[in-house]
């Protein structure tokens, strides 16, 4: 039971809530009347607290009262501390001047995003006059025309191209159909002289066999 009561006037157990300390008394097998005798004695041990210590120095600045609240507020303070720092700030006062600079201000901001809004803004956002349809349909018209007659000189310059690209190949036709005819002239003149060359040689053979004969007879 000393043992128990010594535990409970431990400061971390002591505050720990009461049903804690009662199960904790209850964990280590002691009846409830050694609980009960074990509480009392802590209560008797912690009914004569240690005496507090000296308060603080002051450096003469005004000392703040703190007030205590039964509840409502966290750490049981009021909101506000009672002292010179406590009092309301009166919120400043306002004259005719205050209101006219406020109006000056109001009025120049406002004129400035007018102008800002109908100088860039309000070209983007309204519809185009007539002379402006007008202007635009004469510039697209003239950008069409001008696609157009690019696009016939287009078809123009591919004509010219095409006709020439057709009078080059009939020129080279010709000139191959030209080269064939000479190689074929050069073929039948080479095949002539190999006949006549063959001619030739018969002959001077005829000639060579007569000779001897004629020697003889």
């Amino acid at each position: 039971m000393l043992t128990a009561a010594a535990v409970l006037q431990d400061p971390s157990v002591t505050d720990s809530p009461l049903d804690k300390r009662i199960a904790f008394l209850q964990s280590k097998n002691l009846t409830q009347e050694e609980i009960d005798a074990a509480l009392a004695r802590a209560g008797d041990a912690s009914s004569n607290p240690p005496p507090p210590p000296p308060p603080p120095q002051s450096y003469g600045y005004p000392t703040q009262q703190m007030t205590r609240q039964p509840n409502g507020y966290g750490y049981g303070y009021g909101p506000y501390p009672s002292g010179p720092w406590s009092q309301p700030i009166e919120p400043p006062r306002r004259d005719w001047r205050d209101y006219f600079i406020i109006a000056t201000l109001t009025s120049t901001l406002g004129y400035t995003f007018f102008t800002l809004a109908r100088r860039y803004i309000a070209p983007l956002i309204s519809p185009p006059t007539p002379p402006q349809l007008e202007s635009d349909k004469a510039s697209i018209d003239a950008s069409f025309a001008r696609a157009f007659a690019l696009i016939d000189q287009l078809a123009t310059d591919t004509s010219a191209i095409i006709t020439r690209e057709e009078e080059r190949t009939e020129k080279l036709d010709k000139a191959l159909g030209q080269v064939n005819a000479v190689v074929e002239e050069l073929k039948d003149a080479h095949k002539r002289r190999e006949r006549e060359s063959a001619m030739l040689a018969d002959q001077v053979h005829s000639l060579r066999e007569l000779v001897p004969k004629a020697l003889e007879g």
